[in-house]
């Protein structure tokens, strides 16, 4: 059973972000309206608060703040699984969430 609030969409959307700027970057793997998931190799402790731009297609970009839920660091020989952190948000920035709502099936 998924015990998530919202359902997940698999996008593939360019990040930037980081705890004061934005000095890294990733790649969303799944995103929804309370949370997103960045394929990254720079992690972040659960808990930790970060600044997140997100590229949205067509509309700029929108910028809000999420908390580390989980990390995943999977060895280097393997390389079917998907290194990352994955966020949850509290966010009423319009933007994303008419965004959001705009690729929800």
């Amino acid at each position: 059973m998924d015990k998530r609030r919202s359902k997940r969409i698999n996008k593939r959307l360019a990040v930037d972000f980081g705890t004061n700027d934005l000095q890294h970057t990733g790649i969303t793997n799944d995103i929804s309206k309370t949370g997103l998931f960045i394929r990254t190799t720079k992690f972040y402790s659960p808990g930790s608060i970060i600044k997140i731009n997100l590229l949205i297609p067509n509309n700029g970009s929108t910028t809000f703040t999420g908390r580390v839920v989980r990390t995943y660091k999977h060895p280097p020989y393997s390389s079917l699984a998907q290194n990352g952190v994955g966020i949850e948000l509290d966010t009423t920035e319009t933007s994303y969430l008419t965004f959001i709502t705009s690729i929800e099936d």
